[in-house]
């Protein structure tokens, strides 16, 4: 029966969710927690119910990112995006796509078997020197600790993220990053920040599909792959990183 509860709860949840409420509210209540699942033991199936709602409601009230610094941009029309311009959109970008020799080596990792999120903590772990992350959505806790090992080996972190994803939200772990001495912005200068990669060391990339969620881990069809010792294409992500770093907005 509690399990029924909680799939319940869960089917209901993104009528109100927020950027990581769901992990928030799962994880504070003990369904979920760090790199495990924990069955809990001392809640009946309506206080599940009730911590859910009660987690999700406060993670809610202590605020959302709103923004418009974009609703001027050409083409945007709301929550919808670029969408109904996509196609003059495509062909007036006057960029190219870029190719890079392959080299080193490749790792990949997929979803809901946790090896997604395994890859994206080995290029965390690896780092030695400099740790650039690019998130959208930000509540994992054990990517969390990773990050902040990693600052205590010396590792120079920088970090942006989505604004309306993380500004003001209780789940994100983008401020305590920040109050433990990583430099983090966020961008607000387009619809979304969508990018989930992350560069180490100036040399090897990690990206996917994945975000760095307990959803995202352990439910979600994702992917991540690192591309190690590829300083080529590294090159190539702090370029759009740096970007971004110079267009964003010093957390708060």
């Amino acid at each position: 029966m509690k399990k029924l509860f909680i799939c319940a709860a869960l089917l209901i949840a993104p009528a109100f969710a927020q950027a990581g409420i769901v992990d928030s509210a799962l994880d504070s209540i003990g369904i979920w927690h760090g790199n495990r699942v924990e069955q809990p033991t001392s809640h009946s199936s309506p206080d599940v119910l009730a911590k859910i709602a009660a987690a999700m409601s406060r993670d809610n009230r202590e605020g959302g990112y709103q923004n418009t610094s974009y609703q001027g941009r050409r083409g945007y029309h709301g929550s919808r995006g670029y969408d109904e311009n996509q196609d003059d959109a495509a062909s007036s970008s006057g960029e190219s796509a870029v190719t890079v020799p392959a080299a080193g080596t490749i790792e990949v990792g997929f979803s809901p078997n946790r090896s997604a999120m395994n890859v994206a903590l080995h290029v965390v772990k690896a780092s030695t020197r400099s740790l650039d992350i690019a998130a959208y959505e930000f509540t994992n806790k054990r990517f969390e600790k990773a990050v902040v090992a990693a600052m205590r080996r010396g590792v120079q972190v920088r970090i942006v993220v989505d604004a309306k994803e993380n500004v003001g939200k209780g789940a994100s772990i983008a401020g305590r990053l920040a109050a433990v001495g990583a430099q983090v912005r966020y961008v607000d200068d387009a619809p979304l920040m969508h990018n989930k990669y992350l560069i180490s060391d100036g040399e090897t990339v990690g990206t996917g599909s994945l975000n760095f969620t307990v959803r995202a881990e352990k439910y979600n069809h994702e992917n991540f792959r690192a591309d190690w010792r590829n300083r080529a294409l590294a090159q190539q992500y702090m370029g759009d990183f740096n970007g971004m770093w110079a267009n964003g907005h010093p957390w708060r």
